[in-house]
């Protein structure tokens, strides 16, 4: 929009591939401010529809960011959001989660980490809801400026869902795209 403020958008799904059948899709919007020439708040929202065996049918996703950059690529910062969690065992399909986190980057390379914590919203008011604090490194390669891939782990402990012994971790991968930004003027 201008050289301080840009407008976003963004599309997302998900399935769950372990239990139930559980589909998600959603949409949103939202504005980065950069407040000066090291430091940058996003903020963005949107609608998310799930099917039924997901818990919620409708909710929303949410996100806020304060980013620092200490260095070239080299950053630092604080988040809250709200998503949609295909993880096993938590009985949960929406988390809350808020997190400090840095990120550095060589080349076509970044390595980050996050720490922080996270709570669920139960699908079943049997089973209570999870909370506890995780700590999740991940790396990102940029094979192409449109496309990449992604890895990273994910250790968490706290009490609540379907949890044995309090602590779960997982490694994920992916691929990311990168589209082109649109520019209006």
């Amino acid at each position: 929009m201008t050289q301080r403020i840009d407008l976003r958008s963004y599309a997302q799904a998900e399935t769950l591939l372990n239990g139930p059948k559980c589909n998600s899709y959603g949409v949103g919007m939202g504005l980065g401010f950069k407040l000066s020439h090291s430091l940058v708040f996003d903020v963005a929202g949107g609608p998310q529809w799930t099917t039924a065996t997901c818990g919620s049918p409708v909710s929303a996703t949410f996100s806020a960011s304060l980013v620092k950059n200490i260095a070239l690529r080299t950053r630092v910062y604080g988040s809250v959001y709200r998503q949609f969690t295909t993880i096993a065992r938590l009985n949960s399909r929406w988390e809350d989660t808020a997190a400090v986190g840095f990120s550095t980057g060589i080349q076509r390379l970044t390595f980050s980490t996050d720490a922080g914590y996270l709570r669920g919203e139960p699908i079943a008011t049997v089973v209570p809801a999870y909370h506890g604090w995780f700590v999740a490194p991940r790396a990102r390669f940029k094979i192409l400026n449109t496309l990449g891939l992604t890895g990273g782990y994910r250790f968490f402990t706290g009490s609540g869902g379907n949890l044995l012994n309090g602590n779960l971790s997982y490694a994920y991968a992916g691929v990311e795209w990168y589209p082109a930004p649109l520019h209006f003027r």
